[in-house]
């Protein structure tokens, strides 16, 4: 896979990185055992991948993980390209017996079409679209609970 151009794209890591600049932007963290991802205006194809890989690289992220995908403040178009290069990573990154929740937080229930769409391009993740932050980190938990899945619906 080729490296992209991330020129003007500093990473920050510690307990977390971020790509991107001040209003367009990737960032990914990992508090209490669940990573968060969130996407802010239109950072760019390549600055997702890019910002993906080195979080797992560099263990800030470390898979399998429960994922709260934050798009709510999202405004650019669908980088196809950037999605599959995420799911051709994490397929091979993620064992095929555990399955790695995932919860899209979107203020609108249109992203449900790209939240079916993406279901089948990451076949190892379980996916759920929320409108409510807190409702999606509640199912993410259950979803994480040794003793079992439990269903808390935004």
């Amino acid at each position: 896979m080729d490296e992209p151009d991330t020129a003007g794209a500093i990473p920050f890591a510690s307990a977390s990185v971020t790509y991107g600049n001040d209003t367009d932007f990737i960032s990914v963290s990992v508090r209490d055992g669940i990573a968060h991802i969130t996407v802010v205006g239109e950072p760019g194809g390549k600055l997702i991948p890019a910002c993906i890989r080195f979080a797992v690289t560099n263990h800030i992220m470390r898979l399998p993980i429960p994922a709260l995908v934050d798009v709510a403040r999202f405004t650019g178009s669908i980088d196809w390209q950037s999605i599959q290069a995420v799911a051709e990573m994490t397929n091979v990154w993620l064992p095929d017996d555990v399955p790695s929740p995932v919860a899209y937080v979107a203020p609108s229930t249109l992203v449900a079409l790209v939240v079916k769409l993406l279901e089948h391009i990451f076949p190892k993740s379980e996916h759920r679209l929320f409108r409510d932050r807190d409702k999606a980190l509640a199912w993410l938990r259950l979803r994480s609970d040794p003793e079992g899945p439990g269903d808390a619906r935004g």
